[in-house]
């Protein structure tokens, strides 16, 4: 018997790829609040995450098996632009979303990040309690925090960078921006101080089936790369595997912003967000994979005809 999934974000970058993996063996639904998915594969509902009777309305509708949460601002630097924003989508959305999950018997799949943790340069585990430094990171776990202690039925997934075919030209990952740019011969500016696990979308869902499949339950698990790179050095790996110009990428300096509450660490010498896999559950989930391995098996898995980014 087919299952039933609701997505929370189905117009964003992770929310769309979930939904098309989805759709190929599950009931799918989705959320949008100003950017229709306009799929033909799944319905999908207008919704701000704000409004508690309209999230509690279409959970009721659709009585999904499972809900996926892919809304907030995601990245660092977006962010800190706007932490109020950040706040409510990050938080205040959470709340009303696993309100509804657990009134429906419905199970809360959260899509968290490496960003939860402080940059430190440390390998963190799965059953560590994250302390971040940026906006981005707190407004994450805290959401985390709040899932485990108050819903009856999740599972928070912490993931690095993802990168991956879109499908909405107004939200690009790094993986649109280089091909786009590269592909026009343009320059490409790139970080090369704080380095990050990088995962393709199609390795990350598919690891996110294997885990609904061996049905883990209230409990985080981490999914990565085992090796770590800057974003400048991931932008030559794809020139090289891609046969794009290295001579285009360009080194920019980025500063994370920082919680100056909370930290006291500078900047220096860079930041670095590692995330060690469970090797429990690493066994049924996922390979442990290099970040060269994996953009070589995402090259191999794209079709000769090119995904079409919608301008929506």
């Amino acid at each position: 018997m087919k299952k039933t999934v609701l997505i929370f974000g189905a117009s964003s970058f992770v929310g769309s790829n979930l939904a098309s993996s989805f759709v190929k063996d599950s009931i799918v639904y989705g959320t949008y609040f100003k950017n229709n998915p306009n799929s033909s594969d799944f319905l999908s509902f207008e919704c701000d995450i704000a409004n508690s009777k309209r999230v509690r309305a279409i959970v009721a509708f659709t009585k999904p098996d499972i809900i996926f949460y892919c809304i907030g601002k995601r990245g660092v630097l977006n962010a800190a632009k706007d932490p109020v924003i950040t706040e409510e989508l990050n938080n205040s959305g959470v709340f009303h979303v696993s309100e509804a999950a657990d009134l429906f018997n419905s199970k809360l799949i959260f899509i968290s990040s490496a960003f939860t943790f402080p940059g430190d340069l440390k390998i963190r585990s799965s059953i560590e309690n994250p302390i971040s430094n940026t906006v981005y990171g707190s407004s994450m776990s805290s959401s985390e925090f709040y899932i485990r202690k108050s819903c009856l039925n999740y599972l928070i997934i912490r993931a690095p960078i993802l990168y991956g075919k879109g499908f909405n030209i107004k939200n690009l990952n790094i993986w649109d921006i280089l091909n786009i740019k590269l592909s026009c011969n343009e320059k490409v500016y790139c970080d090369d101080k704080h380095k990050v696990g990088f995962l393709s979308i199609k390795t990350f869902c598919e690891y996110v089936k294997n885990a609904i499949i061996n049905n883990l339950t209230n409990i985080t698990i981490q999914f990565s790369s085992n090796d770590y790179m800057t974003q400048f050095e991931f932008s030559k790996l794809v020139c090289d595997i891609f046969s794009f110009d290295t001579n285009l990428l360009n080194i920019q300096k980025i500063d994370i912003p920082m919680l100056s509450a909370i930290s006291s660490k500078t900047m220096d010498d860079g930041l670095g967000f590692f995330l060690k896999h469970d090797e429990k559950v690493g066994d049924v989930v996922f390979q442990n994979k290099s970040i060269k391995d994996d953009l070589i098996d995402f090259k191999r898995s794209l079709n000769t005809k090119k995904t079409k980014l919608r301008s929506i």
